[in-house]
């Protein structure tokens, strides 16, 4: 897999279009992109440079190697170590890691809804 594969690949995961993630990678990070910039990228036609890349790594919560297409770890070991999580813990993370930053509220209160249906 190569760097435009896996851009399209975690877009997509994450359900936005072009545009929505122009949008969503400033709002989180401040960076400014284009929605010709991204399909030139996911084309193949060039790539972006360094801080792009690793802007991009950090919004999707992957590491660089995974997003150049240089490993398959999407996420590196020491940050889920840190935490002792267990496949199923690291699943659900995974999960909730793949939905646009705008769904945190909902995804946060479905936890705490989840929480209090427990007790």
């Amino acid at each position: 897999m190569n760097f435009r594969d896996r851009l399209k690949e975690l877009r997509s995961e994450k359900k936005l279009t072009q545009q929505e993630l122009c949008i969503e990678v400033e709002a989180v990070t401040g960076f400014p992109l284009s929605q010709q910039r991204i399909a030139h990228w996911e084309k193949g036609v060039n790539q972006p440079d360094f801080e792009t890349i690793c802007k991009l790594a950090d919004f999707f919560c992957v590491s660089v190697d995974y997003l150049i297409g240089h490993g398959d770890i999407r996420t590196p070991l020491t940050e889920y170590s840190e935490y002792k999580l267990n496949p199923t813990e690291q699943a659900i993370i995974d999960a909730i890691r793949s939905f646009p930053d705008r769904y945190g509220t909902a995804v946060k209160q479905l936890v705490e809804l989840t929480q209090q249906l427990l007790k």
